[in-house]
C-alpha cells in the first residue's frame, strides 16, 4: 500500500478514536438523500470539530420504529461545518458502527446498541447497551437512547445526553476512560460518570 494511502487510512482511524456524544434528538426533514429521520446524538471529535457526524434513526407515521430486512433503520452521517450533509466514509462507518453496533432480537419499537468502549474499562455496568426507543405525544414523534447504569448508581436509567472515550496511541489506540453523561429518567437530575481503562 503507498505511504500516503496508509496515513489516509490512519487518519480515519484516529478520526474517530477520540469522541463525544452528544444527544440532540429532533426531527429531521432537510436531506434528500437521507429523507426524514430523528437525530439521536452526534459524535463529535477533537480535530476538526466543526465536522460532526450525526448517528439517526427513522421512524414512521405512527412514531414506530422503522425496519428494513429487518434492521432498523439507523445510520450515520457528516455534517460538514454543522450544516453541509455529506456521506460517511466506509472506513469511518465500518468504525463507528463496530463501537455502536446494533443489537436487535426481533424487529420492534426499540432496539439495542452495544457500546463497545465500555468492555475496555472498569465499570459496573453488566450489559454495556443503550437502548433506543421512539415515543409519541399527540401528533409528535421522538426518539430517545436510554442507559442503565451500575449498582454505583442505583442502577439509574438515563437518558444519554453523552459519550466520551479517551484513547492512548496512535496505530491502535488504547482506551484510557469513557465518560457518560445523561439526564436521570427518574429524578431529572444530570448524572455524568468517568470509567478508567482496564
Amino acid at each position: 500500500m503507498p505511504k500516503l494511502e496508509l496515513v489516509k487510512l490512519i487518519s480515519l482511524f484516529t478520526l474517530v478514536a477520540n469522541f463525544s456524544l452528544s444527544a440532540v434528538a429532533k426531527e429531521v426533514e432537510n436531506i434528500p438523500e437521507i429523507g426524514r429521520h430523528f437525530t439521536l446524538f452526534t459524535v463529535e471529535k477533537n480535530v476538526n470539530p466543526e465536522n460532526i457526524i450525526v448517528a439517526y434513526v427513522k421512524l414512521d407515521a405512527g412514531c414506530r420504529i422503522e425496519y428494513v430486512n429487518k434492521n432498523p433503520s439507523y445510520g450515520f452521517y457528516w455534517l460538514m461545518n454543522k450544516s453541509s450533509y455529506k456521506p460517511l466514509h466506509p472506513l469511518i462507518l465500518k468504525e463507528v458502527e463496530k463501537r455502536l453496533s446494533v443489537q436487535v432480537n426481533s424487529p420492534g419499537n426499540q432496539f439495542d446498541i452495544l457500546l463497545t468502549d465500555l468492555t475496555s474499562v472498569r465499570t459496573d455496568i453488566k450489559n454495556p447497551h443503550l437502548t433506543v426507543k421512539s415515543t409519541a405525544s399527540g401528533n409528535q414523534c421522538d426518539a430517545t437512547a436510554l442507559m442503565q447504569l451500575g449498582p454505583a448508581d442505583n442502577n439509574a436509567v438515563i437518558k444519554l445526553a453523552s459519550i466520551q472515550t479517551e484513547t492512548k496511541g496512535f496505530l491502535s489506540p488504547k482506551i484510557m476512560s469513557v465518560t457518560l453523561t445523561g439526564t436521570d429518567v427518574a429524578s431529572g437530575k444530570t448524572i455524568s460518570r468517568k470509567y478508567l481503562g482496564k
